[in-house]
């Protein structure tokens, strides 16, 4: 060991105050070593006074300097709260930035007396950022379930305190500081928002309008608390910032729960989110599932919000499958769509795109076809109905895909389709939509055959009057030919007119055997038809 190891060796550990006489100029020497081996023996001797020393060098040292000090100790924060109040400028400000290089949060309570009313500007700047960057490190910390609260809780109540005095320093820093450090549920929070508070308004104000990311996170984050007051609800609704929209779709995720779900509801689509500012392409997948969730719980407009669950769909095709969980959720809350809305987008082949989307060429032609007729006497004219009946097409493409976790929830929206649904309203539709209408409920009810089989031998007349007329219209005839040919024997009179009707439309021969019996019956309406039916047949043929 040199001597000059050993000097530095004897004065870190002497008691006597005349060493840091010694020290003192050690600090300011040309070599870098002298200077670090003096930073040392300040630190190791932890001393207010040596501490103070440091300060007054802290703007002339090194990087690597500065870095020897990163362990605090009680006498370190001792000597920067004395340097607090120091009428020399240049000694608070080395202060200040201390506090902020070596993170030490638990100095912010006596930062804010600078930061609300030093003289300096200089100062005050300073101080105001330091809080506020040493806040918003607490607060994400406490929002990650990270946090340290016996540090956090006396910062955040200063801050509170601070904001009480907000109408005498007029400092909206320390404003975003107190709501940075914070957490939506803290009890200081809710305290200064709670009705008839005096400072409700000035953070609401803050709440609406500050830029700081920490701030707008914490306004996303309320969206998952329990109560919202009106003025809460107005500010997630109507703040339409980019940055907010990613904070609440970050706090959304890719699950949504029921207390998030009833808040969205409350609230009603934010202006963020709303399709004019965003493209669905540039959201990360997590963003595009969480903007897609939003649609799905507040947008009123079932077609746009079951539109955007679909771009969202696709656009994660080929991503996590945690993704498309997350859609099929939301899928599987969302409320079946209206039967008017959805039969008439059934009976439309025309799509938004200028495309016909025509229905696959059938072999058969429903009873009673008109050969012209006037749309104007159709419930289901589509016109105006071009969006829904879009969305309706890639909906059911989507259920081609059987292993799919979408297709069960699609078939729930759909319910207004399935044959059951959609029996009794054939009646009053034209035979030539009804082609277009069987050919959707084919695609939506895999059960649609057995059904209307069954729907044959109910016994009540209308229901059956029901099957006969779904079975033309969903182009099974064939398929049920031979339930066709017991009504035509068997049944009422005007059931047994109807199923006769629709076997013109079945060529086996059994049927043509039962028709050529029924032909050669009593006079009647049933061998009238029948007749007509097989001249119908044979000119098919």
């Amino acid at each position: 060991m040199n001597g000059l190891e050993q000097t530095f060796r004897f004065l870190e550990s002497t008691s006597n105050e005349a060493s840091l006489d010694v020290l003192a100029p050690a600090l300011q020497a040309n070599q870098a070593s002298i200077r670090a081996r003096a930073i040392t023996a300040l630190v190791r001797r932890d001393e207010v006074a040596g501490y103070k020393q440091l300060i007054q060098s802290w703007q002339r040292m090194e990087i690597d300097e500065r870095l020897l000090l990163v362990d605090s100790s009680p006498a370190l924060e001792l000597a920067l709260q004395d340097s607090f109040t120091s009428s020399d400028t240049s000694q608070l400000l080395a202060a200040i930035d201390i506090v902020l290089t070596l993170e030490l949060s638990s100095l912010v309570p006596s930062l804010l007396l600078p930061a609300e009313s030093h003289a300096s500007h200089a100062v005050r700047q300073a101080a105001q950022a330091t809080v506020l960057s040493l806040a918003k490190e607490l607060g994400q910390a406490a929002r990650q379930d990270r946090g340290r609260p016996h540090l956090r809780r006396p910062v955040l109540r200063s801050l509170a305190a601070s904001v009480t005095r907000f109408p005498i320093h007029q400092q909206s820093v320390l404003v975003d500081a107190m709501l940075s450090a914070s957490c939506p549920t803290d009890s200081e929070l809710l305290s200064l928002l709670g009705e008839g508070s005096d400072t409700r308004s000035i953070l609401l104000r803050r709440l609406k309008t500050s830029s700081e990311a920490a701030v707008i996170a914490l306004l996303a984050r309320m969206i998952h608390n329990r109560r919202l007051s009106s003025e809460i609800e107005t500010i997630i609704a109507e703040r339409s910032d980019a940055p907010f929209r990613d904070h609440l779709l970050a706090a959304v995720g890719c699950h949504l729960t029921n207390t998030t779900r009833k808040n969205l509801r409350l609230i009603g689509l934010p202006a963020c989110c709303q399709t004019q500012r965003v493209e669905l392409e540039t959201l990360p997948y997590a963003r595009r599932v969480a903007l897609a969730l939003v649609y799905a719980v507040a947008d009123k407009d079932q077609i746009r919000a079951l539109t955007t669950l679909v771009d969202a769909m696709d656009s994660v095709h080929n991503a996590d499958p945690v993704y498309a969980k997350g859609l099929a959720h939301a899928l599987s809350k969302f409320p079946a769509l209206g039967s008017p809305l959805l039969l008439r987008a059934a009976a439309s082949h025309v799509f938004a795109d200028g495309t016909r989307l025509d229905p696959p060429q059938r072999t058969e032609t429903p009873v009673d076809q008109p050969q012209a007729e006037s749309t104007a006497s159709d419930p289901l004219h589509p016109e105006g109905i071009e969006p829904a009946a879009l969305l309706l097409h890639r909906m059911l493409g989507r259920l081609k895909e059987e292993s799919s976790p979408y297709v069960r929830p699609l078939r729930a929206i759909l319910a207004a389709l399935s044959v059951e649904a959609v029996m009794p309203h054939l009646e009053s539709i034209r035979p030539a939509t009804r082609r277009r209408l069987g050919d959707v409920v084919l695609q939506v009810d895999p059960e649609a055959p057995s059904t209307v089989a069954d729907r044959l031998r109910h016994p009540v007349l209308q229901r059956r009057l029901e099957g006969i007329r779904a079975a033309a219209a969903l182009g099974i005839v064939t398929r049920l030919s031979d339930a066709l040919v017991r009504v035509a024997k068997t049944d009422h009179l005007e059931a047994r007119v109807q199923a006769i009707e629709t076997l013109r439309f079945d060529s086996s021969r059994s049927s043509h055997q039962a028709l050529v019996e029924l032909s050669h019956g009593p006079a009647g309406s049933v061998r009238d038809a029948a007749r007509r039916c097989l001249q119908d047949r044979e000119t098919r043929q």
